[in-house]
């Protein structure tokens, strides 16, 4: 019997439809550290000595096509929510998903105003 047979009745039945999929976009983020001799200078300086140099990558993926429908790079030490802004231009219905590093309640009235049309 196969692991998902044994498990299924524990599954979420909320799971979404091939129409909810198609709506659906992930974000996140992950960093590429630089701390190779020649880029020892770069970062910033932490109070505990260690250097957070490098570059974040900031991608959306859409979930239906299993590729990145936007990429974007910045300094390692941008924080996550900085990067809401830059969604845009996704359909009226879309389903956005991300961790709790995007916390940004402003962004969040200012898409729901442009939802709504306010």
């Amino acid at each position: 019997m196969s692991t998902y047979r044994r498990h299924a009745q524990f599954l979420a039945d909320s799971r979404l439809s091939d129409a909810g999929i198609r709506r659906l976009y992930i974000m996140d983020s992950t960093t590429i550290p630089l701390f190779k001799d020649i880029l020892r200078g770069v970062g910033r300086s932490p109070k505990e000595g260690k250097k957070k140099g490098g570059v974040k990558v900031h991608a959306i993926i859409k979930a239906s096509e299993h590729v990145p429908c936007l990429i974007l790079y910045s300094e390692a030490v941008r924080h996550d929510h900085m990067f809401l802004v830059e969604v845009y231009n996704l359909a009226a219905g879309s389903i956005i998903t991300f961790d709790k590093g995007y916390v940004d309640y402003a962004q969040y009235e200012a898409f729901t105003k442009a939802i709504a049309g306010m």
